[in-house]
């Protein structure tokens, strides 16, 4: 079962969500909802879920507050939302899926078929963690990149690179220890 909390601020909006979860996607257990930032961090933290649904706007701030809220994300995540206009910095985040409201039913089953699979272990949260960790410094000045490769991906400091070179549609990354990704 796939251990999930909906974040939403608006009961018909959980209670749909909920209803189509426990229809069409019979492995999705829901182990709690929540209406706030605070309500959802002290979710997360008490019943440690595999899964969210986010919503964007909180009364007490946003998805991305609970997330920065956080000090280990080790859950997927799924945005859910009326507003298109901040799917861009949800995927900067590793969103694994950013649904708009009304929710389409087949465009769910597709985004918990995309957790499914990250969750069983082909893809993991380092990048989101990475994002988190850097960007809670808040000085904006970024020291590591995450680069992705067929086992998923990895860290690198961004002094080590010292050359990049564009390659058909991907990048190659040259390192001071004579090492490419």
């Amino acid at each position: 079962m796939i251990k999930t909390i909906i974040i939403d601020d608006e009961a018909p909006s959980r209670e749909v969500l909920q209803n189509f979860l426990t229809e069409y996607c019979k492995d999705v257990e829901i182990i709690a909802t929540a209406n706030s930032v605070k309500t959802a961090v002290e979710a997360i933290r008490l019943h440690q879920p595999d899964l969210i649904f986010l919503d964007i706007e909180l009364p007490d701030g946003s998805g991305f507050d609970v997330l920065h809220a956080l000090t280990h994300v080790d859950f997927k995540v799924i945005f859910i939302t009326a507003f298109s206009e901040y799917a861009f910095k949800a995927f900067r985040y590793f969103a694994t899926d950013y649904l708009l409201k009304p929710v389409s039913i087949d465009l769910l089953m597709e985004a918990v078929g995309r957790a499914r699979k990250e969750l069983s272990g082909k893809m993991n949260n380092m990048p989101l963690e990475e994002l988190l960790r850097q960007t809670k410094n808040g000085n904006n000045e970024f020291t590591n990149i995450i680069i992705s490769d067929v086992k998923g991906f990895k860290v690198y400091e961004l002094r080590d690179i010292v050359a990049c070179e564009g390659d058909s549609y991907c990048t190659k990354f040259y390192f001071t220890n004579g090492k490419k990704a």
